[in-house]
């Protein structure tokens, strides 16, 4: 391009940046000129202008930058009055008298810089009360909308309500806008408050490229011919401008889409991946527990569930290899404290199941019992039975533990009551509770039992069964001989496992617990059943052991050979396998308390059937105790007796079975039947029936 001053002297040419700059030194002219693409800008700088005209002609390079100049900012350059002065001065001062040299990179970008700030500030201050998504904001300015701005607009451009005032905005015209028209010519015809017309939303937010002809209503004004909008508005559906901008808006759509939804893809990839990483661990960890096994052992790494993980691995678990070998680090899950948090969850996840089924049940009781943890703290164990509504039964639930600080029945009662409370559960279907017998919770004036029946008013106290049996059972040691018996087979088994060297003597043995019940009437039982075995171990060991070894065995041994031992322990394994099953049934979750009542009556009636045929009862006895002596080359004799002895029995006997039946059998049934006599007599029959 060449430009020539009304002088005629030469203008000088300058191009950088993408802009071409001119300037020119006359005697009395200074000019400055910039020319972008679509717009061509004019400043003159002089005391007095003269008129610039401007030719074109196909000089190459000229061409290729304004070209150029088009592809960097298509946009229109606005420039105030302070940027074009400084501008101008920068370029031409009045005092030069000879062209000066000019950096033109750093005079065009303050210039851009500041002519987008104030286009920018331009464009956000619109002033009115018009809605941010109004189309009439960014007619001619889709330049400067963001993606997410677009993407908003398209998907929330400001639509008029129905009960809009369009008369308002058309008090010019001689129609006014219908609301119908927006669904009609859904989705690109919107309308602008601000502007006050209609307008193509497509064509405004990816405005097309002029090829031929003028852009006019719905492009870049507002169209207001209503009487013809619907020859319009189907002229312009076939126009290629709105092809062009429909298919702009239709792939910034889908792109805009395609990222979230990789994304979304992504995300849910990896959180896919990370459950899959933390099924094995968490299944180890559940596994372990369900099978009472330890999670860890003395050091860090070492224990059953790192075990079990190195197994898995080894059986061709992938997944699980891939995490805890090229995993972060930071993230294994599978240091203790994940491994204390897995299990918190699981427990909360399966009470909270609990609790469902509880709060829909109709009734439920409350049971508890004090018991030592392996540190030595005291805690409540706290169970709920509940009437299933689903399966139609009874439902014993183990609930959780609870630390107590102090053991009196305040204490204990307002723990109990929290703990409830924390379930969200309904008092008032409380109707029972499930106790031991000592006076902390059983005392009818200030026991937990009388403590919270203040708030759970139907909640009646019931001694458990199954401790009351075992109380009969204990009650059983007011015989001597029976006594004497079993702390004689506690000893025997105690002094058997406190060595290895002597266990190879004797079969392994339970230890006779007196808190486990099922495990004592189970050592007495395995007691009598290698009873041989035991005492000939014994006369070994009195014979073969150290001194203090064979002391004891000796002692252990002579009082095992007694005829009185042998027919006590013949007696005590009788009714233990009379006992077992009914102590096992009433610990039962799924007992109720008819089928209860009708055990205990059915094992108080066969005693009482026993004491009356106490002779023949006796014989059966007689018999299994001589075949123990005779298998040990023992003789069965009478104790001796004396007239005036006070502290053993002195029974009149014409043989030994008599002897026997008066002096021990009889009694034990006695004291069997007055003790069940007295813990399930009919005093307590609201026990076996259901109170709700």
């Amino acid at each position: 391009m060449h430009m020539h001053c009304k002088t005629g002297r030469p203008i000088c040419l300058v191009s950088a940046c993408g802009f071409n700059f001119f300037y020119s030194h006359a005697e009395e002219i200074n000019v400055f000129f910039i020319a972008t693409l679509p717009y061509t800008v004019f400043y003159f700088c002089s005391k007095k202008k003269r008129k610039i005209t401007s030719t074109e002609d196909d000089d190459a390079s000229c061409s290729k930058q304004l070209q150029q100049s088009s592809e960097v900012d298509s946009a229109p350059i606005t420039q105030s009055y302070s940027a074009n002065k400084k501008l101008c001065n920068s370029l031409v001062s009045p005092q030069d008298s000879e062209p000066k040299t000019i950096n033109s990179c750093s005079i065009v970008n303050e210039v851009v810089s500041e002519s987008r700030a104030s286009t920018s500030t331009s464009i956000l201050d619109d002033g009115g009360n018009f809605h941010e998504n109004d189309i009439g904001r960014w007619v001619g300015r889709s330049f400067v909308l963001t993606t997410e701005k677009r993407m908003e607009m398209l998907k929330r451009c400001w639509v008029p309500s129905e009960t809009y005032d369009f008369a308002g905005d058309a008090t010019h015209l001689k129609r006014k806008f219908n609301h119908s028209w927006l669904e009609m010519y859904k989705p690109w015809l919107v309308y602008s408050k601000k502007l006050k017309g209609a307008f193509c939303l497509f064509c405004v937010l990816f405005p097309p490229k002029v090829a031929r002809g003028v852009q006019g209503s719905l492009i870049v004004r507002p169209f207001t011919k209503y009487k013809d909008i619907h020859i319009y508005c189907k002229a312009h559906v076939d126009t290629q401008w709105h092809r062009e901008s429909s298919a702009s808006a239709n792939s910034f759509s889908n792109i805009k889409t395609n990222v979230q939804v990789a994304l979304q893809i992504g995300r849910e990839k990896i959180i896919e991946d990370n459950r899959n990483a933390l099924l094995p661990i968490i299944s180890t960890i559940v596994f372990c527990g369900t099978h009472d096994l330890p999670l860890r052992g003395k050091e860090k790494d070492d224990g059953v569930f790192q075990d079990l993980l190195q197994l898995k691995i080894k059986s061709g678990d992938e997944i699980l290899r891939q995490h805890l070998e090229k995993g972060q680090k930071n993230a294994q899950y599978t240091s203790p404290k994940i491994q204390n948090e897995i299990l918190n969850i699981c427990g909360i996840l399966i009470r909270e199941k609990l609790v469902d089924n509880i709060r829909v049940a109709s009734a439920f009781s409350i049971l508890a019992d004090e018991s030592a943890d392996i540190s030595g703290k005291e805690q409540l164990a706290i169970g709920l039975r509940y009437y299933d509504q689903k399966e139609k039964n009874v439902k014993e639930e183990f609930m959780g533990f609870v630390e107590l600080e102090k053991m009196d029945a305040q204490t204990i009662a307002a723990e109990i009551n929290r703990f409830i409370n924390t379930l969200n559960i309904d008092a008032n279907k409380c109707v029972g509770q499930g106790y031991d017998g000592c006076a902390t919770m059983a005392g009818k004036d200030g026991g937990v039992q009388k403590i919270l029946r203040e708030t759970y008013k139907k909640g009646l106290y019931f001694h458990c069964a199954c401790h009351r049996l075992n109380l009969v059972v204990n009650d059983l040691n007011n015989v001597s001989e029976i006594r004497n018996c079993i702390g004689t087979v506690k000893d025997t088994i105690n002094f058997f496992r406190e060595s290895v060297l002597r266990q190879r003597y004797a079969p392994k043995i339970p230890l006779l617990c007196e808190t486990r019940w099922s495990h004592k009437y189970q050592s007495i039982s395995m007691f009598k059943k290698y009873f041989a075995q035991i005492a000939e171990g014994l006369e070994k060991l009195s014979r073969e052991g150290n001194s203090a070894t064979r002391k004891v065995a000796f002692q252990l041994l002579s009082a095992v050979s007694q005829t009185t031992f042998i027919f006590a322990l013949c007696i005590i394994d009788k009714y233990n396998s009379m006992l077992q099953p009914v102590a096992n049934i009433l610990q039962s979750k799924t007992l109720d308390i008819l089928r209860c009542a009708e055990h205990i009556e059915t094992i108080t009636t066969a005693v009482a059937e026993h004491r009356r045929s106490a002779e023949e009862g006796s014989e059966d006895l007689i018999k299994s105790a001589e075949k123990i002596a005779t298998a040990l080359n023992i003789d069965l004799r009478l104790p001796r007796t004396a007239s005036r002895q006070q502290h053993r029995a002195n029974q009149p006997a014409a043989s030994f079975s008599e002897y026997f039946r008066r002096s021990l059998y009889v009694p034990y049934l006695d004291s069997l039947s007055s003790s069940l006599e007295a813990r399930f007599s009919r005093q307590h029959s609201p026990a076996f029936k259901l109170s709700l």
